[in-house]
Order: structure tokens, then sequence, then C-alpha cells
């Protein structure tokens, strides 16, 4: 979970904004979602045939080394490599940290409780990250770059911690594919499952959707601040506090999350967050108005409610020698998806800095692109799971 105390999320758009111009910003973090993309697969394929404790190892090295490149980065070709380095932390836990959790349980013959132990451990990773941020926050407002001081002193943590990790039998297969080609088309086999294959899709849609708020509630917390309308607290406070609020109320839908599975379905619990993501965005690119903040408030709820449920329908229909590879793929699709859906947005755009008619134009193009998918994905729901 030391891992997950990411000190910079309230404020990164803002660290970038003073050493960037607004299209620099933009392409930088399609860059960042485009290099995850790159590595994503292939630290899947490393995670399974390699093992899980060496890959965690690894991702947790690369987050030591690009908090480092961020604090000195002056020039935007710094600030490249460090994203690349972030990128490659990201790629290299993601689908990996889920599946050393199943194969551990699995182990101890407890698979049935991977569920359960899914959606408590996202309680507990954004328990703490909130109170990261809130940290990062406020020591931002002093200086920008605290809040990846805070972020390197973690990522350190977490680095020693998986040195400690013990692999679980079966992390590790060293003939599980001939080639990395061959096992990424076996992953893609898995699409033929009817389920799997919706179950993808909604992946990337919502990925994007959730990552919209995400990446655009700074300049939107610097607007209100300009047009003085966050009283005596300026963007990377109230960024740090509003975040911390949001991923407690994501630690609380996780943690409810398998509840809400069983007692409305998984259909329900996954096409109410999809709305619940596209209204926050909706709203959020109506109107400039501190009141908003309160909607912003549940941006994280959707994520968080459909992480476990989803993984819990997953995990045993793909092979353990597979199972990295494919959350990795998934993994991939979405942030691919964001990254050209970044690329896109940021072709036209004359402004070196954030105005409010720029931000409310994003926002109103992801809207329409989460309805058209809300849409589809209502009218091609699958009704069995089983």
């Amino acid at each position: 979970m030391l891992g997950d105390a990411m000190a910079w999320l309230p404020v990164f758009f803002l660290y970038f904004s003073s050493h960037l111009s607004l299209s620099e910003v933009l392409r930088l973090e399609a860059l960042y979602y485009l290099a995850v993309v790159m590595l994503e697969v292939p630290s899947g394929y490393f995670s399974d045939r390699v093992g899980r404790k060496t890959t965690l190892v690894v991702a947790s090295f690369a987050f030591v080394i690009s908090y480092i490149s961020f604090i000195v980065a002056r020039e935007f070709f710094v600030f490249v490599f460090a994203q690349l380095t972030l990128a490659a932390g990201m790629a290299f836990r993601s689908g990996t940290d889920s599946t050393f959790l199943y194969e551990s349980l699995h182990c101890l013959q407890r698979e049935e409780e991977f569920g359960p132990m899914e959606a408590r451990v996202q309680r507990q990773s954004l328990t703490v990250g909130a109170a990261a941020v809130v940290l990062g926050g406020l020591s931002a407002s002093l200086d920008l770059s605290y809040a990846y001081w805070i972020s390197l002193v973690t990522a350190v943590g977490a680095l020693l911690v998986a040195i400690k990790f013990v692999e679980p039998a079966g992390g590790r297969n060293p003939t599980v594919a001939t080639s990395f080609v061959s096992q990424f088309w076996s992953c893609l086999n898995y699409l033929k499952d009817r389920t799997l294959a919706w179950l993808f899709i909604f992946f990337v849609v919502v990925y994007i959707l959730a990552h919209v708020p995400y990446e655009f509630y700074q300049p939107y917390l610097a607007l209100l601040e300009l047009k003085e309308m966050l009283g005596i607290i300026n963007a990377p406070i109230a960024s740090g506090i509003l975040l911390g609020m949001t991923m407690l109320l994501g630690a609380w839908a996780a943690g409810r999350s398998i509840h809400w599975q069983r007692q409305f379905g998984l259909n329900t619990v996954l096409l109410v967050a999809l709305l619940l993501q596209l209204l926050v965005i909706a709203i959020m690119g109506m109107w400039l108005n501190a009141l908003v903040i309160s909607v912003l408030l549940l941006r994280s709820i959707p994520m968080a409610s459909v992480h476990a449920p989803m993984n819990a329908v997953i995990a045993p229909r793909v092979v353990a020698a597979q199972r990295a590879t494919y959350l990795s793929l998934q993994s991939l699709a979405g942030r691919l998806g964001f990254s050209i859906m970044l690329f896109l947005v940021s072709i036209g755009i004359e402004v070196d800095t954030v105005n409010w008619a720029t931000l409310s134009s994003l926002l109103q193009i992801f809207v329409v692109f989460g309805a058209i998918a809300l849409v589809s994905l209502f009218a091609t729901r699958n009704h069995n799971y089983s």
C-alpha cells in the first residue's frame, strides 16, 4: 500500500503547468499513457515468465527513479523521461498486484475469498492514498515539488517491502509460452468469451471516463481560485483535500462493492457506475462554480465499485500462466484509448494557459463519447456471468 501513497496526484497538472505550456502538458500526459500502453502487455508477459515478486520490485524501482526525475526536471525532455519511468512503474504493477493476491490465496486454498479480499485491499489502498494526497496538497502549497519528495520516500519504502515478498507457487512460469507473440494472441483469444469481451470493452470506457475528471480537476480548481471562488484556500491545498475526500469515498465504495454485486447484480453495479461517472463529467463541464466540488467528490466511486466485482469474474476465467498478461492487455486498451483521446483533443488548442471556454469544450467532448458508449453497453449487456 506504500506504493499507493502518491502525494503528487493533486498537483501534477499544476506542477507541469508551472514549467510547460498547456499544449505541452497535454502532450506530456498523452505520452505517459502511450508509454504505459507500450509497456503494459510486455510487463504482464514478464510477470508470467519471471515471477510476481520480481515484477513488483521492478515497478517499485521505476517509481523511485521517476520521482527523482520529476524533482530535478525543468525542461520538457526531462519531464518526458520522468513520465516514461512513471509509466514503467504503473505498467509493471498493473495486473501483477491482483494476480499476486489471487495466487497467494490459491496456494492457501482460499481463492473463494479473492473478491472480498480484493475489495478490502482496494479500500485500504484508497485510504492510504487519501492521507498521502492531503499531505501532498498541504506541502505543495509551500512548494509544488514537495509532493514529489513525499512520494519518493513512500516509493523507497514500497521497494523495501517488495524485496521481502515471497513468490507464490505458480507465480513464475518460465515455459508459459514459446514467445511473447504467442502469449499475446493466446490472451486475445479469451475475447471470444462474450462475458470477457463485454467486460473488456466496459473497462476501456470506464477507464477513459474515470480519468477525465482526474486529469482536469486541477485546472478547474485553478480557475476557481483565479475567480476568487475558493475563499482563503489555494488550489494545491484545495486539490489535496478534495482528492483525499474523494479517495475516502472511493474506499467506502470499494468496501461495499462485493455486497452491491450480490444484492443488485453485476450489470446494475457496472452500468450505474458508468452513468455516475458520466454525470460527474457533464456537471463539471456545464458550470464553473465552487458548488461543483461536491459533485467531484463522487468521481472515485464508480471505478472503486467495479474493480473487485470485475476481477472476481475475470480471474477464474483466465489460466494462471496468462492471468497477468490478460489483465495487462485490458489495462493497455484503457490507457491507449485515453491516450488517443488526449492527443485528439489537444489538436487545435492554441492557448498556453487553461481558460473556462477551452476546459468546458474538452469536457463536453468526453460527455458525448460517454453517452454513446453507455447506450451501446446497455444494449449489449450480458445477463449471465456464471
